[in-house]
């Protein structure tokens, strides 16, 4: 079994995988209301957005957005465990921001809390910067696309 980690977009099938890691990271009821209700909501209008990291058979990490009809991206949650010797993280932000190339979004945002900086810093890495507690994405598309 290789220990490397597949990213690529969310299907149906991910969906067990993906609420199990919530739970376990988030807890039950963490996050942004982290339960099998507001997930499938969640996901019902936003599943081609959504990606998922995938190391062997288990799931290792996953971003899951909202997409508003102005143009505007959230995500609403991103986990993925931490001390893998790979690192799950950055690939997925990135694999992230390249699936936006090309849709017209005006802006990504994020929320995160304020002693969560680790992922304040990841996320500074990938041009989002910071008003207020909440990181905003501005110039995602590639150097080569502007």
């Amino acid at each position: 079994m290789g220990r490397s980690v597949e990213i690529r977009p969310m299907i149906e099938n991910d969906l067990r995988g993906v609420f199990l890691l919530g739970r376990e990271l988030f807890g039950e009821g963490g996050g942004d209301t982290w339960n099998e209700t507001s997930l499938a909501g969640l996901l019902a209008s936003n599943l081609e957005h959504s990606l998922i990291a995938i190391r062997g058979r288990s799931t290792a990490g996953f971003i899951i957005p909202e997409v508003f009809p102005n143009g505007t991206v959230c995500i609403r949650w991103i986990a993925w465990r931490e001390g893998d010797e790979i690192p799950v993280a950055a690939p997925l932000l990135e694999a992230f921001q390249s699936s936006l190339s090309g849709k017209h979004l005006t802006a990504v945002r994020i929320m995160i809390g304020s002693e969560n900086l680790r992922l304040i810093e990841l996320c500074k890495n990938f041009c989002f910067t910071e008003l207020q507690h909440i990181l905003m994405m501005g110039n995602f598309f590639p150097k080569n696309e502007r």
